[in-house]
């Protein structure tokens, strides 16, 4: 499920750079969307952070793990490969043999991911776990960490466009439904308007039968034609004009 929040703050932490909506993305917009794009990496490891973002926080995080890992490379240890991979629905970090998944997270739970600009072969993203703790995860690439870092901007914007889009089609649904929901209750009006005795429905309108026509259960009885006098005119009567 996407959430709304975590994509409206990435926009709003990225509104300069896309206002023009002109930003040119390292790859074609259907490779994230209809797949991913992996990436063979050194992990570092992750630690937990106090704090959501911030490259502060995050260069806290790699100092940390970066000592870790010296004390583990004193006693023969090496740093993992894996692979990093990509797409709209979310990050995960996995065996880069046998596939299997170490890390994953929907695009909602990444508050923030960042290169570091005074070592350029790392990079990190901070992420919510399922504990609702935020850790940091550390990487090492020599020569691609700000391409993955701008791979994972591209897949928020993505996904961000996606979302609005999807709620612009949800918001055009309930306005029709609500259109027809009113329809449908100003039939009902009608059509029991139409069955209650003593009611017409005209032309969209409902009126009350004029008192003489064939609606009118009793109608008036005309009244009688008044009786008529009539005198005989004999032709005496005439001759004496």
């Amino acid at each position: 499920m996407i959430k709304q929040s975590s994509f409206l703050k990435w926009a709003q932490n990225n509104k300069n750079a896309n206002k023009t909506g002109n930003r040119v993305w390292i790859h074609p917009s259907e490779v994230l969307e209809a797949g991913h794009v992996a990436y063979l990496v050194k992990f570092l490891g992750n630690t937990e952070v106090e704090q959501p973002k911030g490259i502060d926080v995050v260069k806290q995080g790699i100092r940390k793990l970066r000592f870790t890992q010296n004390l583990k490379r004193s006693e023969g240890g090496k740093i993992p490969k894996v692979e990093l991979t990509i797409s709209v629905d979310g990050v995960a970090i996995q065996d880069f043999k046998t596939k299997k998944i170490f890390h994953q997270f929907p695009l909602h739970r990444i508050s923030y991911c960042a290169d570091d600009k005074s070592d350029k072969k790392f990079f990190s993203f901070i992420a919510k776990e399922e504990s609702e703790k935020h850790s940091c995860f550390v990487f090492i690439s020599d020569k691609l960490s700000q391409e993955i870092t701008l791979t994972i901007g591209q897949a928020f914007d993505l996904a961000y466009r996606r979302f609005l889009e999807s709620s612009g089609k949800d918001m055009e649904m309930k306005k029709n439904y609500m259109i027809l929901q009113k329809r449908v209750q100003e039939l009902e009006v009608e059509n029991a308007e139409l069955h209650s005795p003593g009611l017409i429905f005209i032309n969209g309108i409902t009126k009350k039968p004029p008192e003489n026509n064939l609606f009118n259960s009793s109608p008036e009885i005309p009244p009688p034609i008044p009786a008529r006098t009539f005198e005989t005119i004999s032709p005496s009567n005439i001759l004496a004009e």
